[in-house]
């Protein structure tokens, strides 16, 4: 699994989702449609190996596994995220 393979958008779109965020509210911070967040997303988890249940955490876990610092708190989509500046 490697994260070489990732394109910014794509790898922005994983770090987003891996924090809880809804895909929508992704797309919105984004600037992008809801369809390419999930087009994204599905291209993330293929590269990444992610194929069952829970594929969010798993993200999460790898994420922190490849660049532990600083770790991905889970946000609830009633929060208000704040926006990576990678």
């Amino acid at each position: 699994m490697t994260f070489d393979k990732l394109t910014a958008r794509q790898r922005r779109c994983a770090e987003l989702a891996a924090r809880g965020i809804p895909n929508s509210e992704i797309a919105e911070l984004m600037g992008v449609k809801l369809r390419t967040v999930k087009a994204h997303l599905a291209r993330v988890f293929a590269l990444l190996g992610i194929h069952d249940g829970h594929k969010r955490t798993k993200l999460a876990a790898l994420l922190n596994e490849h660049d532990p610092a600083p770790p991905i708190p889970v946000f609830i989509s009633s929060q208000k995220p704040i926006p990576l500046l990678h």
